[in-house]
């Protein structure tokens, strides 16, 4: 049987709306399904851990990227095959995935039964599923969180950026792959498993889920006039032209910085330096098109 975990507040649409669209599906379908709400922050996590106890064929989680990895972090190395029905406001998991935008299409991904094996990474231990970071990004998620209250949706997130390049500073990281050790004054770094970050920027256009490599991007410290420039180039992905962009693939990566370094991971603000990413092959089955 199929557990269907609606996140309420995800996106703007209103997830629980979302998934009333699919209760003909189901039922037409004559599938076995029980579904589930999320009714507080962090509510995803206890209701995934129930299903997989409770024997589910399959976790469906109908929300937003958070929700998505909060239900992943609970289902890896379990076996149970992670569903995503997209209701975010960014969806950038999903887009990697080809899981389709619309709900209904996204659905019959799930009905179809195929699923696959999907990497993971960690940093420091702890779990993220899309794409870990420091540098613009973190400040950016900071500056969304300040806006939250006045601003919503795609006004904030302009806001939270503006601020950003007024902000921001270069930020000095050593690194170390098996390949070596070397050291670079830093915009940004993005340790990817995924493609996309920030609610569509391809900052790994490189990156391939299943390929058992973190994909390393580096923008190296350029004057703040030029990061609007570079943001553009981010949606299509089209940066790595840029001769201060360096971009690699690799199975581990330490980074060490300032002690109040902090990273973004799948939307997340947290841990600490020195930071260790490593990738974890096949350790996440996901719903997905065959093929």
């Amino acid at each position: 049987m199929l557990r269907f975990i609606v996140n309420p507040v995800a996106g703007r649409v209103g997830c629980e709306k979302l998934f009333e669209r699919l209760k003909p599906i189901l039922a037409a379908c004559r599938t076995p399904y029980e579904v589930v709400v999320s009714d507080h922050a962090g509510g995803v996590a206890p209701l995934a851990k129930a299903a997989v106890e409770a024997g589910a064929s399959g976790v469906v989680v109908v929300g937003g990227d958070g929700t998505v990895t909060e239900a992943a972090r609970v289902l890896a190395n379990t076996g149970v095959p992670l569903g995503i029905i997209p209701g975010g406001t960014g969806n950038d998991l999903a887009v990697t995935l080809g899981i389709p935008k619309e709900a209904e299409a996204a659905l019959y991904v799930v009905l179809k039964g195929y699923s696959r094996e999907m990497d993971a990474g960690s940093i420091n231990g702890d779990f993220f599923v899309n794409i870990a970071g420091t540098g613009f990004d973190v400040l950016v998620v900071q500056n969304v969180a300040k806006f939250k209250r006045v601003l919503t949706g795609l006004a904030g997130y302009g806001a939270a950026v503006i601020l950003s390049i007024l902000k921001t500073q270069p930020k000095h990281i050593k690194f170390e792959t098996p390949e070596g050790v070397f050291e670079r004054d830093v915009l940004l770094i993005a340790v990817a498993n995924g493609r996309y970050f920030g609610g569509g920027m391809q900052v790994a256009p490189l990156a391939n889920p299943y390929d058992g490599l973190l994909d390393v991007c580096v923008v190296n410290s350029v004057p703040r006039w030029k990061i609007p420039v570079l943001l553009k180039r981010f949606v299509k992905g089209r940066h790595l032209i840029f001769p201060f962009t360096e971009y690699f693939k690799t199975p581990w990566i330490k980074l060490d910085s300032d002690p109040d370094t902090v990273f973004n991971y799948d939307g997340e603000i947290g841990g600490a330096v020195p930071a260790e990413l490593k990738i974890l092959p096949g350790a996440l089955r996901v719903f997905v098109e065959e093929g």
